[in-house]
């Protein structure tokens, strides 16, 4: 009972965080989450950690923000060798007695979120560290995870490459900028997602930049275009990159039957996780500076990831809930020989009670992210980001007011619009 309470909680307080990003009201939204927290137990740290950081980011405070990834970031370090007691519960009791360390795509986000709150404070030398420790993680995960899992992150990869050239380290963006390349390539195949425009002109730039002429004509071959450099100019541009984060992640529901176990006169219950999606209504987004118009890229689908990352690892959960289900029925028919009723029934009734999906998420993740980029003289600019629906038509506008370029730096630009689609139908707007 106490158990589903918890979950009772959760839920409630999730919802409620939702409505007030819906309601672009951040501050109550993290209100929300330090009220309904307070019961959580200590194996959800991370995941308060992370929903928490997420939301003092939203709410503009970067360093807050980091402050608390890095307690995520220390807490999922800790949790790298998971017990022995907590594997075994994970069997016997339920997925949920396991602590919380993220699903490998949320780690590698974590990475992501605290490179931009650098950015966006300009403190590139420490966005440069995360942008090493993406590389890191993602080292690790292709070691020791199946090759159809996780094991890549092109927007992370991406980003790095603009850190790197933030930098002057040519050649590290050059590796980055490829390794994003190759992720987008597996992308379109797995998420259906094309590569941004973004980075086929980073790549054809750098390559010419770096005089790789044949891997140069071969991107212009395959991109159908190449490269025309801007003429110089004194003082040298900026680089401007926006990004919208959009909508809010899918989150993790339960799926569960009551049926007999073969062989025996006991039910048993199996429960199984899966991701409901928080379809965003945007379908677009330009950003306007002056007379200039610029589309933004697709460049991450967190839905999409989220939901094949599960799909993947699937078959290890149910088997885990089938071995705990064996284990239970074993168990009451046990008692039931030894003549044992009431406890048969007890227990049969407790096992059907404690068996739960593990639901637990990262809930304030977008649905997905745009950027775009774009050269600059320096000097003051308003920045005017308009969201577009299906028939390009503007959901929403927000302005960034008085934007400084600096010559040969990039100015990183972030914003978060959460409008989820079942939310806008519910309040009846």
């Amino acid at each position: 009972m106490l158990a589903l309470q918890g979950c009772a909680t959760r839920d409630h307080s999730l919802h409620d965080i939702e409505r007030r990003l819906a309601a672009d009201e951040p501050a109550q939204a993290l209100e929300s989450l330090e009220r309904q927290s307070k019961g959580w137990s200590r194996r959800d740290k991370v995941l308060y950690l992370l929903n928490r950081a997420m939301l003092l980011r939203i709410r503009g405070d970067f360093a807050a923000s980091n402050a608390a990834f890095t307690k995520a970031k220390r807490r999922i370090n800790e949790l790298y060798g998971v017990s022995v007691s907590e594997q075994a519960g994970s069997v016997i009791i339920n997925d949920r007695t396991r602590s919380y360390a993220g699903e490998e795509f949320e780690q590698v986000l974590l990475h992501v979120y605290m490179a931009l709150n650098f950015l966006e404070m300009r403190q590139y030398d420490s966005a440069r560290v995360e942008a090493l420790q993406i590389d890191l993680k993602l080292r690790q995960f292709s070691k020791r995870i199946a090759k159809k899992k996780y094991t890549e992150d092109a927007f992370a990869r991406y980003l790095a490459g603009l850190i790197y050239e933030q930098h002057a380290e040519w050649s590290d963006a050059m590796i980055a900028y490829r390794k994003a390349y190759e992720a987008y390539r597996e992308y379109r195949q797995v998420y259906d997602m094309r590569m941004p425009g973004a980075l086929q002109k980073d790549l054809l730039r750098l390559t010419q930049r770096l005089g790789l002429d044949q891997e140069y004509r071969r991107y212009q071959d395959e991109f159908g275009f190449g490269y025309v450099s801007e003429p110089a100019s004194s003082p040298a541009p900026g680089q401007l990159i926006v990004l919208l984060h959009n909508g809010l992640a899918p989150v993790k529901r339960e799926q569960a039957v009551i049926l007999p176990a073969p062989g025996t006169h006991t039910f048993v219950k199996v429960a199984l996780p899966y991701y409901q999606s928080r379809s965003p209504l945007a379908n677009g987004v330009r950003m306007k500076v002056g007379e200039r118009v610029i589309p933004l890229d697709l460049v991450e689908d967190v839905n999409a990831i989220a939901i094949r990352n599960l799909e993947v690892k699937l078959p290890a959960i149910q088997a885990r809930a089938l071995a705990r289900a064996g284990i239970r029925a074993a168990v009451v028919e046990g008692l039931r020989r030894d003549d044992q009723w009431l406890l048969s029934l007890l227990a049969e009734l407790g096992g059907i009670a404690m068996e739960h999906a593990d639901t637990r998420s990262w809930i304030t993740l977008p649905y997905d992210i745009y950027m775009g980029r774009v050269s600059l003289a320096p000097g003051e600019y308003t920045v005017r980001l308009e969201v577009l629906d299906r028939a390009n038509a503007v959901l929403a506008e927000h302005r960034f007011q008085d934007v400084t370029i600096h010559a040969q730096q990039m100015t990183f630009l972030s914003h978060h619009w959460v409008v989820p689609r079942h939310l806008l139908f519910e309040s009846g707007r």
